[in-house]
């Protein structure tokens, strides 16, 4: 597979609130990739109790970087800070070895959390 989609950039992040306020975040920039779209499908999603209900609005490829984990945010673009981007966070990070050419890949699986 080709990396030839774009440029992703990556973000930690980062809770900066003081104890008992409510949470607000801040992201760290961790790196930058070229990135493939990968396909996927899409079902309902049903809460229920004590099950985690999973919504992924897109999944890509990157070359493998172990430090991405889930709950980083990834901004499909290239840019220096999460300001007025879509945002994305990562449900599932899978860190392997694409089977047709050997490379060391990771694919991410994301969830819209913000829009333009």
């Amino acid at each position: 597979m080709t990396l030839t989609d774009g440029i992703c950039t990556i973000f930690a992040k980062r809770d900066v609130s003081g104890k008992g306020e409510m949470p607000r975040f801040e992201y760290d920039k961790k790196s930058q990739n070229y990135y493939g779209e990968l396909d996927f499908a899409t079902d309902g999603t049903w809460t229920t109790q004590g099950r985690e209900d999973v919504v992924i609005d897109a999944r890509i490829r990157i070359l493998q970087d172990r430090t991405v984990t889930k709950n980083d945010v990834v901004v499909l673009s290239d840019v220096e800070s999460t300001e007025d981007a879509e945002r994305y966070e990562i449900e599932r990070a899978w860190h392997g070895r694409d089977e047709e050419s050997g490379m060391l890949v990771s694919d991410l699986s994301l969830r819209r959390v913000s829009g333009k």
